[in-house]
């Protein structure tokens, strides 16, 4: 299935991309992240969940939430995607998981995704915005066909979208605009597979040999736009696991939920059974808000 295989060669790509740029540094941590207490442990053969959050150019705004999942023991990678409007309960008010980081920092946004769903969480990884904006640049831009006109203003996020509908090739700042836009019908549920058809168009037609020499000066760039509890060896102990799995084995998936503008609500039950049969989720979870 073709998005299964973009999953898992966007995720090894990373990987790949991260460790060329951070072999020599294998003690510290990538972007100076912290191991935080909220963080579990896991030992090298168990289920690891890896948490992706991806924010706007203040660095404040989780627009990106994902979990990655390598089993080894299963020979699978999978993929679980929530999105920012999701309620959750913090300082004892009802708000949307996305304002956790900008309140807790990463501290906070993992415990509210711990909360919510019962998952362990062992690492993370924040990535900018800016360094997506900055990299597409580098690369001369993405061909891509919009699915539809992007017309958007916020003046709070200083975000002014307006891209036409069809085929052209955007410059960072666009590419930024479209993965950013959720004006749809279904908000961010759409979204997220205007965003993956977007990675799949970028890795195909960046990930070729005439752009290796480019590599690195696009770490430096990413570089200083990311941060993560892991470092060089960590990352290569996921790319590893990752790396012995075969495209059959990848599985990609949205949080169950029901739309109650402005928030969405996570179906509980049908979320139980994802998370436990997908995620290593091993006793049942009474959602805590």
């Amino acid at each position: 299935m073709a998005v299964k295989t973009f999953f898992k060669t966007f995720f090894w790509s990373l990987l790949i991309f991260l460790v060329i740029g951070v072999w020599i540094l294998c003690n510290r941590n990538i972007g100076g992240g912290e191991n935080l207490d909220e963080l579990d442990k896991a030992s090298a053969r168990e289920q690891r969940n890896l948490i992706v959050f991806g924010t706007d150019k203040s660095g404040l705004r989780s627009d990106v939430i994902m979990v990655f999942s390598v089993d080894p023991k299963n020979n699978r990678l999978s993929l679980l995607s929530i999105p920012r409007d999701t309620r959750v309960k913090i300082n004892g008010s009802y708000q949307k998981i996305n304002a956790a980081l900008s309140i807790g920092e990463e501290s906070l946004a993992i415990q509210k995704v711990k909360d919510l769903t019962g998952l362990t969480i062992h690492d993370y990884l924040t990535v900018n915005f800016q360094a997506v904006e900055t990299v597409i640049d580098e690369l001369d831009g993405i061909r891509f066909d919009v699915p539809c006109p992007m017309k958007y203003r916020d003046p709070d996020q200083d975000l002014y979208i307006n891209i036409p509908k069809g085929e052209q090739v955007l410059n960072g700042e666009d590419s930024v605009k479209v993965l950013r836009f959720r004006q749809y019908p279904m908000g961010d549920l759409q979204r997220n597979q205007v965003q993956q058809d977007f990675f799949r168009a970028a890795l195909e037609q960046k990930l070729r040999a005439k752009y290796i020499s480019k590599v690195p000066t696009l770490f430096s760039l990413v570089e200083e736009n990311i941060k993560s509890s892991l470092n060089a060896a960590e990352l290569l102990s996921y790319l590893n696991a990752v790396n012995k799995m075969d495209e059959k084995t990848v599985e990609t998936f949205e949080l169950p939920v029901t739309i109650a503008d402005p928030y969405v609500i996570m179906k509980s039950a049908e979320a139980e059974e994802l998370f436990t049969t997908y995620f290593g989720k091993k006793a049942d979870h009474s959602q805590t808000e």
